[in-house]
């Protein structure tokens, strides 16, 4: 599985994806994150009405799961590239 998203007009990927987690980050919801976080919002966001999402991932690479902000929309797609899922 693939996660895509943009940021500053520019498209990140993660390939290899084995396991995910999602949340909607709302004005409501504590922000207590891995130390290890990456935060693709510290520019303005893309469009309006866009918004934070939290995701946890993991591969068959790594040891240890890695945790990215993004704002939305966050595209799920299989390893052919096909979107599968709009977050």
């Amino acid at each position: 599985m693939i996660i895509k998203f943009s940021v500053n007009g520019a498209w990140q990927m993660y390939d290899d994806v084995d396991s995910i987690r999602v949340k909607r980050i709302t004005d409501a919801t504590p922000e207590v994150f891995n130390g290890d976080v990456i935060d693709f919002t510290t520019e303005e966001p893309p469009a309006v009405g866009s918004e934070r999402i939290w995701i946890r991932f993991m591969n068959s690479k790594q040891f240890a799961e890695s945790e990215i902000i993004a704002y939305s929309p966050v595209y799920l797609m299989n390893n052919n590239g096909k979107t599968i899922e709009t977050i």
